[in-house]
């Protein structure tokens, strides 16, 4: 189950609402925490025109770790996204 939570920006380290929820689903400290890796991708969602299913599409990976940087120009990441079935919806 994933777990969000709206934020106006991204830092380097987590603020207080961030810290407090990874502290209360993992139970690690937010100062346990520093960050190792950088990524970013360029997104495209499909969906059905009632939001039941819903394909994404991700391209142009890339990570950074500080010194490094790594390009994964042929690689594309797809998922599909389905609502949770419910028997009486049949």
């Amino acid at each position: 189950v994933k777990k969000r939570l709206k934020v106006d920006e991204i830092n380097e380290y987590l603020g207080g609402l961030e810290g407090d929820m990874v502290s209360k689903i993992t139970g690690l400290s937010p100062s346990q925490l520093t960050p190792k890796l950088d990524l970013e991708f360029s997104r495209i969602t499909l969906t059905d025109n009632n939001f039941n299913e819903r394909l994404t599409i991700d391209a142009n990976l890339s990570a950074k770790n500080g010194t490094n940087n790594k390009i994964f120009g042929q690689l594309i990441i797809s998922e599909i996204k389905q609502n949770k079935y419910r028997a009486r919806d049949q």
